[in-house]
């Protein structure tokens, strides 16, 4: 029985070895860099009220936390209402589960612009 115990307890050390090794250990609540930050934003911005026209230009920096859903928090360049290019920081809560479950914030520096909205 003993012998068992020890190889069961080397074998879940090997795994959890590997695990950390192979960067696939991922911290619960911890937050991360992600790539796919256009898409997430593309999704959010083509829900925005028709009176705001945002095109995004480029993602600088895209961060992504695990809450009671995904917290995103990403900085952007874009344009509004076809503007000239603008930096603005991004808040994207993502709750699926829930009726008009995202909740995104978009806060521009220049001007501080702030515009909230809800969408599925």
């Amino acid at each position: 029985m003993f012998k068992f115990i020890i190889i069961l307890t080397l074998t879940t050390l090997v795994f959890v070895v590997q695990a950390i090794d192979d960067s696939k250990f991922t911290c619960l609540g911890c937050v991360t860099s992600f790539e796919g930050a256009d898409d997430v934003l593309n999704q959010s911005l083509e829900k925005l009220p028709a009176s705001h026209k945002v095109k995004l230009i480029k993602v600088h920096k895209a961060e992504k936390q695990i809450i009671s859903g995904i917290r995103y928090e990403i900085n952007a360049d874009v344009t509004l209402n076809s503007y000239s290019p603008e930096n603005c920081d991004f808040l994207i809560i993502s709750q699926p589960w829930l009726k008009n479950g995202i909740k995104a914030t978009m806060r521009c520096r220049e001007g501080e612009k702030v515009i909230n909205w809800r969408h599925n």
